[in-house]
């Protein structure tokens, strides 16, 4: 059941791509624009990268696409044979590279709290990459809305701790062709949100090159703030909040109290004497209710 609900999500999606293709002229033209009935999930990527002449729709990544796969011909196996192996399951997912060796037809499969929270993940990463693969090919002209919303998506995940989901999909924000046009701020926040998912997963060689690498003497203060925070330089740090001071067009006090960046920074004598002085009150380290919603726009770091 819960694959099958999983599945019937995606299936949504896929529709009302479909509907949305038949009122795009650039894929009208191109000849039929109905999703193909009766055929595998594999054949309607195949036909979606057709439609709209992208080659890279099932390169997102070979594991997630191996395991999308199984997925979802598992998912028929429940609704059309109780969950029994058949021949399509096993030709499908040999087609497809899927290592099968334990596998005959005739047994009978079931779902494991481990492969249903894999199934998740998977099913969150394939449709995040292929929904906004898309949009950005029929609608180039909204390219900043979906970068802000890639970006905001990521950082709403870094917040709920889920930093393996998070640091996949900023790779594939941070890839070419996703980043290619996009503007130098929107490159700035995906670097610091990537910096950020690295350091709190532990991956403390890692932030730290991606941040040194980068030239940060043309930035503003807010980014400046936000490199010196995760270098822990927070002395550099407690001087660029003086600098930004009580501006919330910049950074405002709910920032401060909720963006993970601050998370560390939050516990020092700078941050709290730098927070004193600004906004002449004592920050409070007990947490208050979230305000963040991923229609916030720029500046999420």
């Amino acid at each position: 059941m819960v694959l099958h609900l999983a599945y019937l999500c995606l299936t949504i999606c896929l529709t009302t791509l479909d509907i949305r293709l038949t009122h795009c002229h650039n894929v009208r033209r191109r000849g039929k624009t109905s999703l193909p009935k009766n055929k595998t999930t594999a054949h309607h990527f195949k036909w979606l990268e057709n439609r709209l002449s992208i080659n890279s729709l099932r390169n997102f990544d070979i594991p997630a696409w191996k395991n999308f796969i199984e997925i979802t011909e598992r998912r028929n196996l429940f609704v059309h044979c109780d969950g029994i192996i058949s021949n399509q399951y096993i030709n499908v997912c040999t087609e497809n590279g899927i290592n099968l060796s334990n596998c005959k037809v005739g047994v009978q499969l079931d779902v494991s709290e481990e492969y249903f929270n894999k199934a998740y993940y998977c099913f969150f990463e394939v449709g995040v990459k292929l929904a906004h693969t898309i949009w950005r090919k029929i609608k180039p002209e909204e390219r900043e809305i979906a970068d802000v919303t890639l970006n905001n998506l990521c950082l709403q995940l870094i917040i709920e701790e889920e930093y393996n989901l998070s640091n996949i999909l900023l790779d594939f924000a941070r890839s070419e062709p996703i980043i290619k046009k996009s503007s130098q701020q929107s490159k700035l926040l995906l670097l610091l949100n990537k910096a950020q998912c690295l350091k709190w997963s532990g991956d403390a060689k890692e932030y730290r090159n991606l941040l040194l690498q980068q030239d940060w003497s043309a930035c503003c203060d807010e980014f400046k703030l936000a490199k010196s925070i995760l270098l822990d330089e927070y002395d550099e740090s407690y001087k660029l909040m003086k600098l930004i001071g009580n501006n919330p067009e910049k950074i405002s006090m709910i920032h401060y109290r909720e963006w993970p960046i601050f998370k560390e920074f939050r516990k020092t004598e700078q941050f709290l004497k730098a927070y004193q002085e600004i906004f002449n009150e004592t920050f409070d380290l007990k947490p208050a209710p979230s305000s963040f919603t991923n229609t916030e726009s720029n500046n999420k770091n």
